[in-house]
């Protein structure tokens, strides 16, 4: 199959100049082979790299099928693609590093870092979603208005039908937008009913019951599709996201430092080594959960229609519960 990088490879050796956005993507395929080096260098187990170089740089080579079905045993598969957790995650640390991060050039420049790194993973369905979206609120905050609303997903929405049609029939978008759109348009219900007013008062207890609150409205949105696609469910997604989504979020923070100093050629194998630690404590909660007795089901056979039905089902019973909501206040 005749492919871009082929064909860039092919230039080169023609000595043929090539434009600019292709010389761009050379320089990002050249940068992601240089950091999977850096993990290499560290001579660790072949799970740690394959998990690593798959959450961090978008490459699931060597991720192995038994590790993916068990994330997705548990209700965890969405942490090993990358989304707008990894995204947000990259963004924040990167300001980090930003002594102007609040001016227009410093958003910017930001905006163009999480380009480069979207480019450089490959464009993936989720990544492109999370960046053109966090491109979009990004810009709306400049202009002093709301952040992420439903018209903000609708308008990244638009600009990937735009740019390619066909990405309404891939998986990947109609899961990712469907989670980020019940999440938007849910999260604040229920969060507002599990949190009692003196527990939300508790940072930590705030931040571990919005992880359920955000868990619960992508399940609400998402399931119906995954039963219908994939014929499985998970029961135990709640206590999965609660343990594995701080995991998640610390393994990627230590993961790109990691990268970052590894582009230096500055190597820390005690960091190195607490980041496996993270990876293989998380890899090992994960296996426990998707072996506990009757954590998932297999072997739904769904139809369009039966989808289409469970759809109708979650909607009617929102609709029942705001009314209800409504006639006791």
């Amino acid at each position: 199959t005749f492919v871009l990088p082929q064909y860039i490879r092919l230039c080169a050796d023609a000595e043929v100049t090539l434009p600019l956005y292709l010389r761009l993507y050379r320089m990002a395929l050249l940068t992601r082979s240089r950091l999977l080096h850096v993990f290499a260098a560290y001579r660790s187990d072949l799970i740690t790299q394959g998990y690593l170089s798959a959450v961090l740089l978008g490459v699931r080579t060597h991720l192995s099928s038994q590790l993916r079905d068990e994330y997705s045993r548990s209700g965890v598969s969405h942490v090993l693609a990358l989304s707008g957790m990894h995204l947000g995650i990259i963004y924040g640390l990167f300001s980090l590093f930003m002594l102007r991060k609040r001016s227009v050039f410093g958003q910017l420049l930001l905006l163009s870092m999480i380009w480069f790194y979207v480019l450089m993973v490959g464009f993936p369905i989720s990544a492109l979603r999370a960046a053109i979206m966090l491109s979009v609120c990004t810009l709306i905050h400049l202009m002093g208005r709301q952040g992420l609303t439903l018209n903000t997903l609708s308008f990244s929405a638009l600009v990937m039908v735009l740019v390619h049609p066909y990405c309404v029939f891939d998986i990947g978008f109609q899961l990712s937008y469907l989670s980020v759109c019940f999440i938007t348009m849910f999260f604040q219900p229920i969060f507002s009913l599990i949190t009692p007013w003196y527990i939300g008062r508790i940072r930590i207890c705030s931040w571990l019951l919005g992880i359920v609150a955000v868990s619960v409205a992508a399940q609400l949105g998402t399931f119906p599709l995954v039963l219908y696609y994939f014929g499985s469910f998970s029961f135990v997604f709640l206590l999965s996201n609660i343990i594995v989504v701080p995991l998640t979020t610390l393994v990627l923070s230590l993961g790109l430092v990691v990268l970052l100093l590894g582009l230096f050629d500055l190597y820390l194998p005690w960091l190195f080594q607490l980041l496996s630690f993270f990876v293989k404590s998380q890899n090992s909660v994960v296996s426990w959960l998707s072996s506990l007795p009757f954590s998932s089901l297999h072997d739904i056979q769904l139809t369009l229609l039966e989808t289409a039905f469970l759809y109708f089902i979650v909607f009617s019973l929102i609709a029942l519960f705001t009314f209800l909501s409504r006639r006791i206040a």
